[in-house]
């Protein structure tokens, strides 16, 4: 504002009403002779601070940061210049200077001035305050927004400077304050305003990420169904995409990059980059140089050329050239045309030559930027994505006790929702499931997400009708169904794979029929489970002893998984690997073992009992000694064997107050499972969790030496699972979480036994120091809900190469730990400053 220009005095009324739409980004050296040519057009030739001055005023503190330039189709229309004097900074003031704000054009001037407040928000929440010599319009326009209520905009400090610029004109200097918070309170137009301005171009869900921005004021009680308010947010949505892409001028310069990778040893480390491209890619240079490629290290000054890239450890060839604006420009369409041409011509590259092809697009100031997928922005989207908005935040009112995490799954499992079944039945399948919820289920929304997404993946295999029957469903039945879904579309893969035609018409045909009239659905997968067998087990050969060895493997596999064939095995891990599986031999961080738990709690209740002066405690004192107990009662070292003859006794002999847990616990066992065996490679549908057989998850989890897996049985059925990994900076164990079986959340009280023993023998055995649980997605708590979180500032699992992993513990409570504490807590701290 030291040289605002503003062409009219107008009121804050029309501030506020006459909008313009504008592409606005953080200046740029390259946008200079831009910046220079405006100041030309808005200035006299004595005020004007040039090429010279500008690049002074470019070695300020934090110059790059705060000041920001507006486009309107691909011209620049204002820019705003700020930066922390140096003799500021050395202070460490929190006033940033505004150097120069021009704005030509009064309209533009709302947009420019949110998105600067708000880079300034950005790059530091704590300088709040502005100072600025002012000319008299613009001081005279921020003292009316001053006197206005809930502006946010208060002036500090003001006094006039005469005779301040070089043609004797008068300057107000002015330090003031803005509070956007309150500003978007006056209006609702100015939080969409900097929201949208602010929201980086590109993204799936443009229109349902713009219109959460509106959440607010729909609170306040605004209509968004009104005309007026539907063409505002549309007409700004679009004009954002046009003016993005107006950046580009009628030919756009482009780099093509590919790269060329060849074993380099050990040894090569100490050499140069020159050394290094001639002796190992030697071959490939000379074909290149004949078409004129030349090793160059600065690329941007070059046509083309190769250099090696130390990062990826490989050879780049590098081209320049440009591609042809389209004839349709300032058009959604048109751009929609140019990007999507664009996007085939690499794609068809990398099926002729097989590799892979990276374009870079530099726009008309010579900047790169990219080009994203534009769009389609029409009324029906409009208002598919706002009544969606709508839907789930009514629920969400009615849900306000769910944690984050459950919030985050009911989001998403609603969304997908209005994907697979049309409009008119969306908010009643999500009704019905919202209906049936028991509220002391954790993961309710989590356990039918999975269901969702599992019929979004089958959505080629189902009608509308289909879909709709599934969705009010119980939770059982849903998933019962989901999983005759996922082994279908797992079939017709395997058919398509070899050859066998599929016929997916008739597919989604009859298994829609069936799921409609309510029948059985097994049958109809069973037919193709046995056509796929029938194609491929002629090709496999095995011997007599690996035949029975396989088809037990197979009989386990199918316990919790039916739908998968032996095909599926040798597609997902190989035959190596597989091999290596059946027999028990994959290596495993973990060794495979049964956690003893312990029996102490009824040999305490039994010595409780014995001590009484009952006739009923002498009856059982004299069948324990007969049967030889006693002596192992007292000692509490029972074995399982003996801990269910106890029971038996004490059934036998009609004792009352023996507690649930002590009757039931000897149908536990707790196992860490060998590498690879059925019940690791299914422990995911074992508990009905996202870890399912095939995810990608479920793969990295078998494959890694580092991961394992620790399952709970009741009576010979896995009901609950931990993965389980070492932490290795820290030396401690993670439990990732704890998966239960929904059926099965009744006997959480000995599970919690059962995952705490195991914590605390790993814990001793691979002598690390603490055991944590994650904190998301647990059917199961171990930890003290109250202790604080710690949050890894690394995460680096033990004998695991390839990442990034998932994992639901990169926020994390401690369950066990060695004594004394040797400063894990003070470590994380040190490492991480925000960990708890």
């Amino acid at each position: 504002m030291g040289k605002a220009v503003c062409q009219h005095d107008e009121s804050l009324f029309l501030l506020i009403w006459k909008e313009k739409f504008m592409y606005f980004t953080k200046m740029s050296e390259e946008y200079f002779p831009a910046v220079i040519d405006l100041e030309k057009q808005s200035y006299p030739e004595e005020m004007r601070m040039g090429m010279e001055g500008l690049k002074e005023e470019a070695t300020q503190p934090e110059f790059f940061y705060y000041s920001v330039a507006g486009f309107s189709k691909g011209e620049l229309v204002c820019y705003i210049i700020a930066y922390i004097p140096q003799i500021y900074a050395e202070y460490h003031s929190k006033q940033i200077y505004i150097a120069d704000v021009n704005c030509p054009n009064f309209q533009y001037l709302p947009r420019l001035l949110l998105f600067f407040f708000q880079q300034c928000e950005k790059w530091n929440r704590n300088k709040k305050l502005f100072h600025a010599e002012m000319r008299s319009t613009s001081y005279h326009l921020l003292d009316s927004i001053d006197k206005c209520k809930k502006s946010g905009i208060k002036i500090i400090e003001d006094h006039i400077l005469h005779k301040y610029y070089d043609n004797g004109e008068d300057a107000y200097h002015v330090i003031f304050s803005v509070d956007l918070e309150i500003l978007e309170e006056s209006n609702w137009k100015y939080g969409f305003w900097r929201q949208i301005d602010e929201m980086p171009i590109g993204g799936s869900t443009y229109i349902s990420s713009v219109l959460k921005f509106l959440k607010k004021p729909i609170q306040d009680g605004v209509d968004f169904h009104k005309k007026n308010h539907m063409k505002f947010i549309m007409r700004n949505m679009i004009e954002k995409w046009i003016d993005y892409y107006s950046m580009f001028g009628e030919t756009i310069p482009i780099t093509s990059d590919y790269f060329l990778y060849n074993r380099i040893p050990e040894e090569a480390k100490d050499m140069d980059n020159h050394e290094i491209i001639h002796k190992f890619f030697q071959k490939a240079l000379e074909r290149y140089q004949l078409f004129g490629y030349k090793e160059k290290k600065d690329m941007r000054d070059n046509e083309k050329g190769y250099c090696y890239d130390d990062y990826r450890k490989c050879l780049k060839i590098y081209n320049k050239g440009k591609i042809y604006n389209t004839s349709y420009r300032n058009t959604l369409s048109g751009y929609r045309w140019l990007e999507r041409t664009s996007r085939e011509f690499g794609e068809q590259y990398f099926r002729k030559y097989k590799r892979t092809y990276y374009v870079s697009y530099f726009n008309k100031f010579g900047l790169y930027h990219p080009m994203y997928p534009v769009p389609y922005i029409t009324k029906n989207l409009y208002l598919f994505y706002l009544d969606r908005m709508l839907i789930i935040d009514k629920y969400l009112k009615e849900l306000d006790e769910l944690c984050e995490n459950e919030k985050e799954q009911f989001i998403s499992m609603c969304e997908t929702i209005y994907h697979i079944v049309s409009k008119k039945y969306a908010s009643g399948c999500i009704e019905n499931i919202v209906k049936r919820r028991n509220k002391e289920e954790g993961n309710y929304f989590h356990d039918w997400n999975l269901i969702v997404q599992t019929l979004f993946g089958g959505k080629m295999l189902l009608t509308t009708g289909a879909m709709k029957a599934i969705l009010t469903k119980s939770y059982n039945q849903a998933l019962n169904t989901s999983k005759v879904i996922e082994g279908v579309c797992r079939y017709l893969g395997i058919e398509k794979e070899l050859q066998l035609q599929p016929n997916q018409k008739r597919a989604r045909k009859r298994l829609s029929s069936l799921i409609r009239k309510n029948k059985d659905c097994n049958d109809y997968l069973m037919e193709l489970k046995e056509h796929v067998m029938e194609a491929y087990s002629k090709k496999l050969n095995f011997s007599e002893m690996e035949k029975e060895m396989v088809t037990d493997y197979m009989q386990r596999i199918q316990t919790y998984c039916p739908n998968v064939v032996l095909y599926d095995l040798f597609r997902e891990y190989g035959d190596h690997n597989l091999s290596k599986f059946i027999r028990g031999k994959y290596p495993c961080l973990f060794k495979a073992q049964e956690i003893r738990l312990s029996y102490e709690g009824l040999s305490s209740f039994v010595k409780t009992l014995l001590k009484k002066q009952t006739r009923q405690a002498k009856h059982i004192y004299r069948r324990l000694k007969k049967e030889n107990l006693l002596h192992t009662v007292l000692e509490e070292k029972l074995t399982p064997v003996q801990y269910r003859e106890v029971l038996e006794i004490m059934k036998f002999h009609n004792v009352e107050n023996l507690p649930d847990e002590l009757k039931k616990l000897c149908n536990f066992k707790v196992l860490v499972e060998a590498k690879g065996s059925p019940e690791y490679l299914t422990a995911g549908d074992a508990t009905v969790c996202c870890m399912s057989y095939g995810s990608i998850k479920a793969k990295q989890y078998a494959l890694e030496k580092g991961f394992g897996i620790v399952n709970v049985y009741y009576k010979n059925r896995v009901i609950a699972n931990s993965v389980i990994w070492i932490n290795e900076p820290y030396n401690c164990l993670v439990l990732d979480n704890i998966e239960v079986h929904p059926n099965y959340t009744v006997y959480n009280k000995i599970l919690k036994t059962c995952f705490r023993t195991a914590a605390e023998q790993l814990m001793k055995q691979y002598q690390v120091g603490w055991v944590v649980q994650g904190t998301c997605y647990n059917d199961l708590i171990l930890y003290n809900d109250e202790q604080d979180e710690i949050i890894f500032p690394m995460m680096e699992p033990k004998e695991v190469r390839s990442k990034p992993f998932y994992s639901d513990a990169k926020r994390s409570k401690i369950v066990c730990e060695k004594t004394p504490n040797t400063g894990f807590d003070s470590l994380v701290a040190a490492s991480y400053p925000f960990a708890a």
